[in-house]
């Protein structure tokens, strides 16, 4: 038997196990440690975490993971469908999705194994204890307009132990002109979108039931020099009843380490204010987060869009077609990871795919039926300090194509049809 046969053999075996025993876990994490050259791996808590973990039981904590490659680059994985573990189970337990949950008094280690590396260990112990005071609010004393921040509170509690809090009610003084969002028990974002100049700053409080609330005042910067709107050039082109994802791009002026100014460029779309200034009728777009930017064709003719932050407001002219002309013709849309996405996206490298498909068709949204990727040239750059630390690149050819998550950093992908040299369409990724 030649040596094709054998390889033949074998990936057919590998095959056969798979097929048995329903887990393809093993085989998949093999390829995965490959690729990325992992030489070890970390459990590690959530960001934000205090340097030492207490828990109540009935807690929980949820889990990441973190490794090393070869060449000592840091590699974040998702931390789903993993072999999880903690060293004793009456204390703890941990689902396969690094999910952990105190259950008594005592401390426990926490690991997890990727294709055959097993991680370090991560020490936490369950001390049940009452919360006496909220003692602090953690995160910037300071924003720039429509770039949020993060926000957790912790407490002291009654065995002298400092730790995150999970029960937390979040507040804001003046909810006209800033907005908290993701918030849950244990953490807020802040966006702080139209403070005026003269009164630039915004106090959170969190509450707990029973305890005193403690109160930060964080200042609001003014360092929003211009913001464009796009996507591509103006004015925009719309026909009535499609959507399109407009995006707004922050110009930021800062002193850099050699105290000089020095502007960076930045993704707000999500975090401006929208409105259409004139036109209600020809056109829409939704200020609601989540669709921030999303603009809708209603009626021909000529409408206005308004971009707010703090006293940056520009406007760009929106044209709507006739429904059935050839406006949206010469536009391109995106599906990563299998979902329709518009302008902007943000990827977690904890809890997104290392690879992910990239797929391009023409049309106002992505339409498997005018997929067009093998006849796409994709061009990527990035913004700041990704210049030097890519946070990702694309795979493959043709119309097998795909991104790799590298790094977190900002960057965008230019997409444009090989066979005229347009219509070009801009992605613009933020790695989280």
């Amino acid at each position: 038997m030649n040596i094709c046969k054998l390889k033949f053999i074998a990936i057919a075996f590998a095959g056969f196990l798979i097929g048995c025993d329903g887990d393809a876990r093993p085989f998949t994490e093999a390829v995965e440690v490959r690729t990325l050259n992992l030489q070890s791996l970390e459990p590690v808590p959530p960001t934000n975490s205090q340097e030492q973990i207490f828990l109540n039981s009935g807690e929980g904590i949820q889990f990441g993971i973190r490794g090393l490659n070869g060449v000592d680059q840091t590699v974040v994985l998702s931390a789903s469908n993993r072999a999880w573990s903690v060293s004793d189970g009456a204390v703890a337990t941990i689902n396969e999705n690094g999910f952990l949950t105190a259950l008594a008094n005592g401390t426990v280690d926490v690991s997890v194994s990727v294709g055959g590396i097993g991680s370090s260990i991560y020490s936490l112990t369950v001390a049940n204890a009452t919360l006496s005071s909220v003692t602090d609010i953690s995160g910037s004393a300071s924003l720039e307009r429509c770039i949020p921040g993060d926000y957790f509170a912790t407490g002291t509690f009654s065995d002298n132990t400092v730790r995150n809090l999970s029960n937390v009610s979040w507040t804001l003084n003046n909810p006209s002109v800033g907005e908290l969002f993701e918030t849950t028990g244990s953490a807020t974002k802040l966006n702080a979108f139209n403070v005026p100049d003269d009164s630039n700053t915004l106090q959170l409080t969190a509450t707990v039931e029973g305890v005193e609330a403690f109160l930060k005042t964080i200042e609001v910067q003014n360092n929003l020099q211009t913001i464009t709107i796009g996507p591509g050039t103006l004015p925009i082109e719309i026909d009535e009843n499609d959507e399109l994802n407009l995006t707004a791009v922050g110009t930021y002026i800062r002193a850099n380490a050699d105290n000089a100014t020095a502007t960076s460029q930045t993704v707000i779309t999500a975090n401006v204010q929208w409105s259409i200034a004139s036109g209600t009728d020809n056109a829409s777009v939704s200020n609601v987060r989540g669709s921030r930017g999303l603009l809708t064709g209603l009626d021909e003719g000529t409408a206005q869009v308004l971009v707010t932050c703090g006293n940056v407001a520009p406007r760009a002219t929106i044209n709507v077609d006739e429904a059935g002309t050839d406006s949206t013709t010469s536009t391109l849309s995106f599906q990563v990871n299998n979902v329709a996405v518009g302008s902007t996206l943000v990827l977690n490298r904890a809890s997104t795919s290392t690879v992910i498909p990239l797929r391009v068709s023409t049309g106002s949204s992505y339409d498997i039926d005018d997929d067009i990727t093998e006849g796409i040239d994709f061009v990527t750059s990035f913004i700041g300090t990704a210049v030097d630390n890519p946070p990702f690149r694309i795979l493959g050819t043709g119309a097998d194509r795909s991104i790799e998550l590298l790094a977190a950093g900002q960057g965008t992908i230019n997409a444009t049809e090989i066979a005229d040299g347009e219509p070009t369409v801009t992605l613009t990724i933020t790695v989280e």
